[in-house]
């Protein structure tokens, strides 16, 4: 496969995909993402959730 080709960027997409890098990084995201829908939902409701999780 030609390295600048669409096989070969699907294929070392995949491999990153796969490393415990990319996991860390997804957890990471999801705390943030997470921590701001809970600040726009404080900020709507003017109230706290009547049932925190515990963070991860």
């Amino acid at each position: 496969m030609k390295p600048d080709g669409t096989d070969y960027f699907e294929e070392t997409f995949g491999d990153f995909l796969e490393r415990h890098e990319y996991d860390e990084a997804e957890a990471a995201l999801f705390k943030i993402v997470r921590e701001a829908y809970r600040a726009g939902y404080l900020a709507a409701k003017g109230e706290p959730l009547s049932r925190e999780e515990p963070e991860k």
